[in-house]
């Protein structure tokens, strides 16, 4: 089988290595390093496929409708593709073409209204929609142009991007809170405070009420003395941390519409899976959009990128199935498939309690515990993350687990972050009423599972508890 070099790939189908690897990481292609051998090589099975990507990608057919045609086998899948994209390009088309009516249209009422100066096209723009198109067209008025202008809006490019947390300097007055650019710049040139180059993500502008703000980041000397002496004299101007995190950037030409870009950026997360605009409790943003230069390749239009803050969105539990009970599996499959990668031993004497429970060391080494209510509890002062295990040996008096409500029975349960695990839950005086419940919150989705009568814990003996976290 012949096999062809990385290298040579890229050369003959001028394409990058860093694109063969995305599409060897999407499954769509497979290469092969041989031992000793510095570079991937591809076997001609592959070179054809590659050559097919190429095709379908040059009549731009999406990453995931290529995947769905390869795992297919069959031609319905590529049929589905290219019928899609030639209803996109129909699309296109409809949309350009009605453009074209518009404007024609608009210059024939130009040209009837005698406009000779550009002035006058605001009140022709008001008019043309009602006076001088016919009735037929009269859909390609204004409202009109405003749908082909959505319709025409090309789809988002955004990046997902860490800002890095650093010490700035605003055009916000220390003394009065005003925005004042100019004594700003004045300042930074006073104090040899370097402008932050283009793209440099060093310095941003963003909008508080109606001021414009510059916030420029401090070389870590200057952001150190001030710091330690906040003297107002030679920097008049509020500096502060900036905590940086991650945001959503996208770019678009000054003469553009920023505030309809914003709004884009903000609509797109509606749906995505993995992030969500980092709103705040009172609904405004964790920090204002931002704006930066940066280099723009049209010497005569300026460039900027627009940044909103961003979280990674928590996962739903409603995209996901729910438990089974399985009865067949045995200890020993389960600890084989968890095996120990590392154990804490909880020392007794370092645990600290919460809410003054009664907590003592007895002498022959255990310890006696009695919580009377939930909320007191222990900290065991040992920190781990998820997956783990949690091995516990007790001993469950039943006459002195009277308490709360008459109930004759207590619960013994543990919390990893905001996830609580609990035996024995949901008991009450009357025995109709005791559940027996075992409950628990799934680890970072946080939704709650509750099973009656497998919880009960025998009294008056050792027992041994093994709850694994995943």
């Amino acid at each position: 089988m012949n096999f062809v070099k990385i290298t040579e790939v890229t050369e003959q189908f001028s394409i990058s290595s860093r694109t063969l690897r995305y599409y060897e990481q999407v499954g769509l292609l497979k290469s092969e390093r041989p031992p000793f051998e510095k570079y991937r090589f591809y076997d001609s099975e592959n070179i054809n496929r590659l050559q097919q990507i190429l095709v379908l990608r040059k009549m731009q057919i999406p990453i995931k409708d290529i995947l769905r045609i390869y795992e297919n086998q069959d031609t319905e899948m590529l049929v589905q593709s290219f019928v899609k994209r030639i209803e996109d390009i129909d699309d296109e088309i409809s949309t350009l073409s009605q453009l074209k009516t518009y404007v024609n249209d608009f210059l024939n009422a130009m040209i009837a209204h005698g406009v000779s100066h550009i002035s006058a096209l605001p009140l022709l723009y008001e008019k043309v929609g009602t006076e001088h198109l016919p009735t037929s067209k009269q859909s390609l008025s204004v409202e009109r142009l405003n749908v082909i202008t959505d319709k025409m809006t090309k789809p988002l490019d955004m990046d997902i991007v860490e800002l890095s947390p650093m010490f700035v300097i605003t055009s916000i007055r220390a003394d009065s809170g005003e925005s004042e650019i100019a004594s700003f710049w004045d300042c930074l040139s006073a104090n040899q405070i370097p402008f932050g180059k283009p793209g440099s993500r060093e310095m941003f502008e963003y909008q508080s009420g109606e001021d414009t703000v510059i916030m420029q980041k401090l070389p870590d000397q200057i952001a150190n003395t001030i710091r330690c002496n906040a003297s107002t004299e030679d920097y008049p101007f509020q500096c502060r941390e900036f905590e940086g995190g991650l945001f959503a950037v996208s770019s678009a030409y000054l003469d553009e519409d920023l505030g309809a870009l914003q709004n884009r950026m903000l609509q797109s997360f509606d749906d995505n899976p993995g992030f969500e605009v980092d709103f705040l409790h009172n609904g405004s943003l964790r920090h204002d959009t931002l704006v930066e230069a940066v280099y723009s390749p049209e010497n005569t239009r300026e460039r900027v990128n627009v940044y909103i803050p961003l979280r990674q969105r928590k996962p739903n539990h409603v995209d996901y199935p729910g438990f089974e009970i399985t009865k067949s599996v045995c200890l020993d499959e389960i600890e084989k498939a968890n095996p120990i990668l590392r154990e804490y031993k909880v020392d007794f004497h370092k645990i600290t309690p919460i809410y003054s429970p009664h907590y003592q060391v007895l002498q022959n080494g255990e310890a006696e515990f009695i919580a009377w209510i939930s909320a007191r509890k222990l900290d065991t002062n040992v920190a781990v993350r998820l997956p783990f295990r949690v091995d516990i040996e007790f001993l469950a008096e039943e006459k002195s687990e009277e308490y709360l409500w008459g109930t004759t029975e207590g619960s013994l349960w543990f919390s990893h972050g905001a996830c609580t695990y609990t035996m024995n839950a949901e008991n009450y005086p009357d025995k109709a009423l005791k559940k027996h419940e075992l409950s628990f919150q799934q680890p970072v989705l946080e939704n709650e599972f509750t099973y009656q009568q497998i919880g009960y814990i025998p009294h008056d003996h050792y027992n041994k508890l093994t709850w694994i976290v995943g």
